[in-house]
């Protein structure tokens, strides 16, 4: 018995209010320099979600409940202290709720382009094979936390796949990305050029992976093609004018075809050539080519988190090891098939379709800031046109969709429009919540003033 009435003094205690209080309050004070250092999602998964705060705000809620029970009976001057603790519980619950229950993610979606599918805070970790690079068998899944359980070259993590092993032996929180490509005996073809003209000028990449005989790359009014050979474009309609290129070993072969025409210019390049490709006055420069390669992408690390900045980690695979950014693929190839490793956000469909009908921007004057941007969206393709503003928020199927951002080319064209999307099923009850605590502070002060008065 002794025992019982010390736990429950214990939890009706001030100095476990205190103490539980300056818990959350430090919790928060590191979770707003750690979101500064390295981003939202890492602060949500290291400090916001985790158990030491779901443990303190249970503990909170504990104390309050118990502090209520010491006041029983309950009296009528006990209105204000009651509706106010009522209400300090109303948010913690809905806050778990929301905590276990709630969606919290992001979508980018491009003009003219529909989606059902949002990027959760969520990170998987998957492997597939293949043996023709074509049809995937997924191998391993797995829910990764390495902003908590970061791997290392004395801790990696390791993924068995039968007689074959993966290792992950680091991890950058914070790191830029520069794409580049790398000779592979077992690659595609990859190859870098500059178009120029007096409006612009732009340099890229183009790769075609083993085992896809045609890839695209958009430029505005132009597009260029890498190809395994011209008879692939025969189901293909053009209605761009286009560069067609096929890699035969250390040259690579031309087409410049325009829509609507019969007529084709055809030719070969090497490194360094410069193609005059009709566009106005642009010019193609090859700058590299490599007939067998695979992506490398180059990271460095940051101390801080910014709009271009990603997690990273190192794959290790039979001595070889690579990096991959989130939210990005990387191949390895064996003797006999080859492995595809993904490092994604977790995906989780909405239930209806966003389509980006149209995006508009407000610059401010002499400036390329943005001052104001709103996208025009469609929902499961109706006809009524929905607006969502950085003040002017969509909500539908219990889903509030905000306008958080957007893409723009190298030209400054905005090319995407990204929302945060969040699904808060404790949001009324948290309100409802802060609601009680607002009068229960309004009824102690109007007693506590009468008091004063009647003094």
């Amino acid at each position: 018995m002794k025992v019982l009435i010390y736990i429950y003094s214990f939890f009706c205690s001030l100095k476990l209010a205190v103490f539980t209080l300056s818990a959350l309050i430090i919790l928060f004070a590191i979770g707003t320099f750690y979101e500064s250092a390295h981003g939202r999602l890492a602060a949500q998964e290291v400090i916001y979600r985790s158990y030491w705060m779901t443990f303190f705000v249970s503990l909170l809620g504990l104390n309050i409940i118990a502090v209520m029970i010491d006041r029983w009976p309950w009296k009528k001057k006990h209105i204000g202290f009651l509706l106010a603790h009522f209400g300090i519980i109303f948010v913690i619950v809905g806050s778990l709720i929301t905590r276990f229950y709630g969606v919290d993610g992001n979508m980018r979606l491009m003009l003219n382009k529909s989606n059902d599918q949002i990027n959760t805070s969520s990170v998987l970790l998957m492997v597939y094979s293949s043996f023709d690079a074509k049809n995937l068998t997924e191998l391993y899944r797995e829910k990764v936390s390495f902003f908590r359980h970061s791997p290392s070259q004395k801790k990696p993590h390791f993924i068995s796949l039968g007689s074959d092993i993966l290792e992950i032996n680091n991890f950058y929180p914070v790191a830029t990305a520069r794409e580049t490509y790398q000779p592979a005996l077992r690659g595609g073809p990859a190859l870098r050029f500059q178009i120029k003209g007096s409006r612009a000028e732009m340099v890229r990449w183009v790769f075609k992976p083993p085992g896809m005989n045609k890839v695209k790359l958009s430029l505005g009014p132009a597009q260029v093609f890498l190809l395994d050979s011209f008879s692939d474009m025969k189901s293909e309609t053009l209605d761009r004018p286009s560069l067609l290129l096929v890699s035969l070993g250390e040259k690579i072969q031309y087409e410049l075809r325009k829509p609507k025409s019969d007529k084709i210019l055809k030719g070969s390049l090497k490194k360094g050539s410069v193609l005059k490709t009709g566009w106005m006055d642009f010019q193609f420069r090859l700058i590299d080519y490599m007939p067998q390669a695979l992506p490398n992408t180059i990271f460095t690390p940051r101390k801080k988190s910014g709009e271009r900045t990603n997690s990273a980690i190192q794959v290790e695979f039979k001595g070889e090891k690579r990096w991959m950014g989130l939210n990005s693929h990387l191949f390895f190839f064996d003797e006999e098939k080859v492995y595809v490793i993904a490092y994604m956000n977790e995906r989780k469909k909405l239930g209806f379709h966003l389509k980006l009908k149209d995006f508009k921007i407000t610059r401010y004057p002499s400036s390329f800031k943005a001052a104001s941007y709103e996208s025009e969206v469609q929902v499961n393709e109706e006809k009524k046109i929905e607006l969502i503003s950085m003040n002017h928020p969509l909500k539908f199927a219990g889903y509030t969709v905000y306008q958080s951002g957007f893409e723009e080319n190298e030209e400054g064209v905005p090319i995407a429009s990204v929302f945060s999307i969040n699904k808060d099923p404790g949001r009324f009850i948290k309100y409802f919540g802060s609601l009680l605590i607002v009068l229960g502070s309004f009824v102690l002060f109007l007693r506590r003033n009468r008091r004063h008065r009647s003094r």
